[in-house]
């Protein structure tokens, strides 16, 4: 799999793990039950339009610090959320912004000053009666328990064309979906999940050759997954024991960065095809902690070379989070994983990798200020990302941020040596109504 891979893989991390905790308000729960809501809201029947709206306008401004090709955020958000119980079983949700992109914006076509884009990450409604709850319409749905270091979160793509400081909520890609959640006696439940027309990464610029400058002189012929009618299907079951959570999943995805194949010297098909996956997560709350394992299998994955090559993967990884009371947040997770059997050609991947990462928040001055560090390691090559992220409530509507993130990648040998010193920051505004 080729180089720039890895580096999404670091953006992940980042934008997994630099936000503040109160941005998490709105964020999908891929385990809600609309009787529960009926039993929390039914004594509050209210008007269609009320404080169930929230409407939020953000100015971004960031950029790489000292790295060629720069990239570059300007823009202007009209982000939209509303969640509403419509009746004893009927529940709908919105998640949806417009983009405007300003002069100098990475995203922004060469031949435009300006331009916009748009997001629709939930836009559903979800009907429930007795034990099944049905959703329908854009959803993005996340899988595992590890949050810095993703293992069975492979079904919903990422929106890489936003900055690598950007919150998790913002940074997912809404795709059509069917999920239909039967939940049983004694803390089980089994869930099914079906998207006719996947979606894919999204990535900075107006084509993939500006991923990476290995890809800048080349031809790439891309092939979208609707185009091969493609679909996603995926099975989960949950069964819950006192304060244990254990979730088992088995998908048929397609991947979501493109696989590159050589045609020739300047010339490369970029495709998404599938494979099946197996996984397993499993929690434990033990009084501030809560402790986290994830394995996962998949099964003829597709990489980049120079022709069809496919290899079985297994990774493994764990981890726990900690509250100290309120006083800080600290988490910290690792995982390791391995081809089975790697082809003798690969592009920038090294056949097994560990890697671990490090979350420390913590909330300042009443909890007016939100600051976040964060570490990524590669145990292999030394690579490292540091962040720092800090959030200042002005008042209840208006809020600054501030992000920072360095990249250290000292042995030129790692996939990750073209983003050495690719070091990003931004400053971010919000008025929330």
């Amino acid at each position: 799999m080729n180089k720039y891979f890895w580096f999404l893989i670091y953006i992940i991390f980042i934008s997994s793990t630099s936000v503040a905790d109160d941005d998490f308000e709105f964020e999908d729960e891929i385990e809600f039950d609309a009787t529960e809501i009926f039993e929390e809201k039914s004594e509050k029947k209210s008007a269609l339009f009320d404080h169930s709206h929230r409407l939020s306008l953000s100015y971004q401004l960031g950029s790489t610090v000292d790295k060629s090709p720069e990239i570059r955020t300007n823009k202007f958000q009209v982000r939209y959320r509303w969640d509403k119980l419509l009746s004893n079983s009927l529940y709908a949700k919105v998640d949806a912004k417009i983009i405007g992109l300003g002069p100098e914006d990475t995203s922004v076509d060469s031949n435009k000053a300006l331009d916009y884009d748009w997001r629709v990450n939930n836009m559903s409604l979800q009907w429930s009666h007795q034990s099944i709850a049905t959703t329908v319409g854009f959803q993005s749905i996340v899988m595992g328990e590890l949050d810095s270091l993703p293992l069975n979160d492979l079904m919903t793509p990422w929106d890489y064309s936003q900055p690598a400081f950007t919150n998790p909520e913002d940074a997912r890609v809404g795709q059509i979906t069917l999920d239909t959640q039967w939940f049983q006696k004694k803390n089980r439940s089994i869930r099914f999940i079906f998207i006719p027309i996947p979606e894919v990464n999204r990535y900075p610029g107006s084509d993939l050759t500006q991923l990476t400058p290995q890809l800048s002189n080349m031809k790439i012929n891309e092939t979208l997954p609707y185009e091969q009618t493609a679909w996603e299907a995926a099975f989960t079951a949950k069964q819950s024991l006192d304060a244990i959570d254990i979730n088992f999943l088995f998908a048929m995805l397609h991947t979501n960065d493109p696989v590159f194949t050589s045609i020739s010297d300047n010339e490369r098909n970029a495709t998404y095809p599938s494979f099946e996956t197996t996984g397993l997560s499993i929690n434990y709350n033990h009084e501030n902690f809560l402790w986290k394992l994830e394995g996962n299998f998949q099964n003829n994955l597709p990489l980049s070379g120079t022709g069809n090559e496919i290899s079985d993967k297994i990774s493994v990884g764990g981890g726990f989070d900690y509250d100290a009371n309120g006083l800080y947040q600290l988490t910290f997770e690792s995982s390791y994983t391995e081809l089975l059997n790697p082809p003798t050609f690969q592009l920038g991947q090294s056949s097994s990798t560990t890697q671990s990462a490090l979350r420390f928040s913590k909330d300042l001055m009443n909890e007016l200020i939100n600051v976040v560090y964060f570490l990524s390691f590669n145990w292999k090559y030394n690579d490292q990302i540091h962040s720092a992220y800090a959030n200042y409530k002005m008042t209840d509507n208006w809020q600054v941020s501030l992000n920072a993130s360095v990249f250290h990648i000292p042995d030129k040998k790692s996939p990750m040596n073209f983003a050495d010193s690719w070091d990003q920051v931004s400053l971010t505004i919000t008025a929330d109504f």
